[in-house]
């Protein structure tokens, strides 16, 4: 559970990370910077897999980057169609 390689807790720390930052409205640079850095290591173990890009496409809208969230989101979606959160968005 300590161990900082296990992606689980990368996930986890990410989605906290991703969900304080678009919950304030002065957007922190350093929770921007750890949900980031989490994204990074996750894609460096399994950058096609749907939370790296779950992850990313959110990192991507949160950057005013719309199309490019949209093909992460159209790519999570691929990548686990039983999961409705890249469908939600996407809509």
């Amino acid at each position: 559970e300590l161990d900082p390689a296990l992606l689980p807790a990368r996930i986890a720390l990410a989605d906290v990370c991703r969900r304080l930052y678009l919950l304030d409205p002065e957007r922190p640079a350093f929770l921007r910077d750890q949900w980031k850095s989490q994204l990074d290591a996750i894609n460096r173990r399994a950058p096609d897999s749907f939370d790296a890009l779950r992850l990313g496409a959110y990192l991507a809208l949160a950057d005013d980057d719309r199309a490019r969230a949209l093909r992460m989101f159209q790519q999570a979606e691929a990548a686990a169609p039983d999961e409705p959160e890249a469908a939600m968005a996407i809509s």
